[in-house]
């Protein structure tokens, strides 16, 4: 039959908001002091900072089982992830991300020219609208 892969991950995460505001459940944040010209409001809006540190381990069945080569991945592998929420309004957000992953033995990056790496650095950005 198909082989069993035992997975083990977890992941903590915080957030503060610089700007005061206080989180009463993860929708929709309203600035105390809003950013929106259009509305006449020149606020710095919800400025959030927040950091997350994630695991995630397979089981040694991945590699004895034939599902991947050890050669290429690896079987345990930790991200962190430090940045900044903004929220000029209750109805846009911004996020700004760099994200380190971390992984025990070296992995594949450049299947072209075989790189390997045991970490990769990711910076992102992602914006939101609320309707």
């Amino acid at each position: 039959g198909d082989p069993t892969l035992p997975v083990y991950g977890y992941h903590v995460s915080t957030g503060y908001f610089l700007t005061g505001e206080e989180v009463t459940d993860r929708s929709l944040v309203k600035p105390l002091r809003p950013f929106s010209p259009a509305s006449g409001y020149f606020g710095p809006g919800a400025i959030e900072a927040f950091c997350r540190f994630s695991h995630l381990a397979l089981g040694e069945e991945v590699f004895s089982k034939g599902l991947a080569d050890p050669a290429d991945w690896t079987r345990r592998a930790s991200a962190v992830d430090l940045g900044w929420n903004w929220h000029p309004n209750r109805y846009v957000k911004f996020s700004f991300d760099w994200q380190v992953s971390l992984f025990d033995t070296p992995v594949l990056i450049v299947p072209d020219t075989g790189k390997r790496s045991d970490r990769s650095n990711l910076f992102w950005l992602r914006a939101q609208v609320f309707l």
